[in-house]
C-alpha cells in the first residue's frame, strides 16, 4: 500500500523539526582563500560571506548533537567566534571546512 501525500508531507515536517536547516546562500564568488584574506584584513563583508558560506554546514553538524536549537545556536556562536580568532592559524593544507570542523 502507498503511503498517502498527506502521511509522506507530515513525516517530511517531523523530520525537519528533528533536524533544523538554515539555508543562506552563498552570494560572493570568491575562493574560501580569498575569503580568509579579506577577513584577516578587516573586511567586514568577508567575515559576513565566511559565515554565510559555511553556517548551514556547522549547524546542521552540530544539531547532531545539541540537545535542542537553543543550545545549537550557542555551540554554533562559539564555534564561530574561535573560528574567527584563530583564522590566522588555516595554513591552506586541506579543506578550510575540515578546519573548522575540528
Amino acid at each position: 500500500m502507498t503511503p498517502s501525500l498527506e502521511l509522506i508531507s507530515k513525516k517530511i515536517d517531523e523530520a525537519y523539526n528533528l533536524y533544523p536547516t538554515r539555508v543562506i546562500y552563498n552570494t560572493t564568488r570568491l575562493t574560501d582563500k580569498e575569503l580568509i584574506e579579506g577577513c584577516l584584513s578587516g573586511d567586514r563583508r568577508s567575515f559576513g560571506d565566511l559565515y554565510n558560506k559555511f553556517d548551514p554546514v556547522m549547524y546542521g553538524l552540530i544539531c547532531r548533537y545539541a540537545r535542542n536549537t537553543s543550545d545549537a545556536d550557542d555551540i554554533l556562536q562559539d564555534g564561530f567566534t574561535k573560528v574567527f580568532a584563530n583564522l590566522g592559524k588555516f595554513k591552506h593544507q586541506g579543506s578550510f571546512e575540515g578546519w573548522i570542523k575540528r
